[in-house]
């Protein structure tokens, strides 16, 4: 990505000989000098390189305006941009006005792909307008509104968007408050949806009520893959609710519950939740308060889970007692390859030597200060060496799936439609049954 000032990229434009010679598919503007409104020389940049669009000498595909002040987004920035796939805003004190200009020029753009707007200040407003841009846009597949105030009202709005658009896939709305009764009137929306895949709603404080309504949800959409839901004061009746629905719902692969408070009883239902469930790949519990008891909990459903890659349970007040028991839960599970323990009370060296004896662990992670005798450094040399091991066959073993894939494709297309496959059969090192049926093409 090319990085301008605005001083220096309005002195490059404003070059006719240089400015030809630039490639600016990917642009990132930084450090504005602030004039009118906040817009610094971004009015004449755009002008400029509109000119140049005319010619057919720029276009533009990424660009990033993040951090730069703006209150406010000048016209010429959407005169030309005919091009733009993904355009960063993030960082600016862009209020409601400004996001009536951007939300009209999305009425009619069919190139953005992603837009992100977080951390700017147009509340419920500005909210409001991308909504009804929502509604006849075709094109846009990711929204970042994170940090932007919408609240209650702006939730509603969006709710009513996601009704009728059909592209949309990723929506973060982390830190917005739109509380408990706007997660209601989120999850009316993702009943319905069929096209949401992922939703952020970090820090909202949508409580025990916004969690059920939202697992309720879970119980009809077919689409949505990604959820986080940390910081949300969910209690033990929301974790509940969402346990239940995990044991019925199968599109939900990865589930964000990182600082909710999730005491023991909480962590009860998740492990019974996850005895049932056969999509969770990613589970995050990191801040939590379930403690050991908590722990051995999840052992028992991860001794029989087969799904579950990754698991965060950093800073649970996890004692060596916890530890050990998932440590030896983990000598009949084949599935986790990512397991976080850092910020917990302690681990024991039989801890460690049971995670010696997996095979499936690729990253372990957890606080090794304690660790000081020279049998324990060994005893941690080691584990760091299986990990390697672990990881190395793994990449091998991907590899060759991978080839084996390859191979059949071979067989199965034409010469004359994949000229290719001589080159990449020789890069892989795949000669038998490939050059056979590449010979026997050239002979026909």
């Amino acid at each position: 990505m090319a990085t301008y000032t605005q001083d220096k990229l309005l002195e490059l434009l404003s070059n006719p000989s240089v400015a030809r010679t630039l490639d600016l598919t990917d642009l990132e503007i930084t450090e504005a000098t602030l004039e009118e409104e906040g817009l610094g020389n971004l009015a004449d940049i755009f002008n400029l390189i509109w000119e140049l669009r005319k010619q057919g000498l720029a276009s533009i595909r990424t660009l990033d305006l993040s951090d730069n002040d703006l209150t406010k987004l000048p016209e010429s920035l959407f005169q030309g941009l005919t091009s733009l796939e993904k355009l960063d805003l993030s960082f600016n004190q862009i209020a409601s006005e400004g996001i009536k200009a951007l939300s009209n020029a999305l009425l009619k753009n069919t190139t953005l792909t992603h837009l992100d707007l977080e951390f700017n200040s147009f509340g419920s407003g500005g909210a409001k307008e991308l909504s009804d841009a929502l509604t006849q846009n075709t094109a846009l597949t990711h929204l970042a509104l994170a940090s932007n105030n919408i609240v209650l009202e702006g939730a509603k709005a969006l709710s009513k968007a996601l009704l009728k658009n059909t592209t949309l896939t990723h929506l973060g709305l982390g830190q917005n408050q739109i509380g408990p009764e706007g997660a209601e009137a989120l999850s009316e929306a993702l009943v319905k949806s069929a096209a949401l895949t992922h939703l952020n709603l970090w820090a909202n404080q949508i409580g025990p009520k916004g969690t059920k309504a939202l697992s309720k949800a879970l119980l009809k959409n077919t689409t949505l893959a990604h959820l986080d839901l940390s910081v949300n004061e969910m209690g033990l009746e929301g974790i509940k609710e969402l346990s239940d629905a995990l044991t019925q719902n199968t599109t939900l692969t990865h589930l964000d519950l990182d600082s909710n408070n999730i005491c023991l009883e909480g962590a009860k239902a998740l492990s019974k939740a996850l005895l049932k469930n056969t999509t969770l790949i990613h589970l995050d519990l990191g801040s939590n308060s379930f403690g050991s008891g908590g722990a051995k909990e999840l052992s028992n459903a991860l001794a029989q889970n087969t799904t579950l890659t990754y698991l965060n349970l950093r800073n649970n007040q996890i004692d060596h007692d916890g530890i050990k028991a998932l440590s030896e839960a983990l000598l009949k599970n084949t599935s986790l390859t990512h397991l976080d323990l850092r910020y917990n009370r302690s681990i024991s060296i039989d801890a460690l030597a049971n995670f010696l004896k997996n095979d499936a662990l690729l990253e372990l992670q957890f606080d090794r200060e304690q660790f000081k005798t020279p049998d324990e450094c060994a005893l941690i040399a080691d584990l760091d060496a299986k990990l390697l091991s672990n990881r190395q066959r793994d990449a091998e073993d991907k590899k060759m799936s991978f080839l084996a894939g390859f191979k059949q494709f071979c067989l199965t297309k034409s010469l004359n439609t994949c000229l290719f496959i001589p080159t990449i059969a020789k890069m892989a090192d795949l000669k038998t049954g490939v050059e056979i049926k590449l010979e026997s093409k050239r002979k026909q």
